[in-house]
């Protein structure tokens, strides 16, 4: 990831828990939505000259659920497509699959979670996905 995100010219800044919390889900499966939350912020920058930034931040929210969340500096959400991003085939890129979303958003909603994008105030796509904490 590292290697694709250096190659992009996009700084990854991780904030956090600094402990293990453990949630419900498949790991390799919530990597891969990880994965592609890093990604589609990292494209949606290509077009920025300079300040290429992800920040990836994980919390432990009061109500007993674990927030992940990825920001971006990109182009944003156009207020008019929102409500489809989650759709399959839907793309907003040139070369895109529209799937990507899609499998993230089924992936998270199957643990018990939740996958929200919103458009981030001044500029830029806060992805967040919320999954139940395990209990100890």
């Amino acid at each position: 990831m590292a290697v694709h995100l250096d190659a992009l010219k996009v700084s990854l800044e991780l904030r956090g828990l600094n402990g293990v919390v453990q949630v419900r889900g498949d790991r390799t499966q919530l990597q891969q939505v990880v994965i592609n939350l890093l990604m589609n912020g990292a494209g949606s920058m290509m077009a920025r000259g300079s300040d290429r930034r992800l920040v990836l931040e994980c919390a432990a929210e009061a109500d007993d659920l674990v927030s992940v969340t990825v920001d971006d500096l990109g182009s944003g959400i156009a207020p008019g497509i929102a409500h489809r991003l989650h759709e399959p085939l839907f793309t907003t890129k040139e070369n895109g699959m529209g799937m990507g979303l899609a499998i993230s958003h089924s992936i998270v909603d199957a643990d018990g979670g939740k996958l929200t994008l919103s458009a981030r105030e001044g500029v830029g796509t806060r992805a967040t996905f919320t999954l139940p904490r395990l209990a100890h």
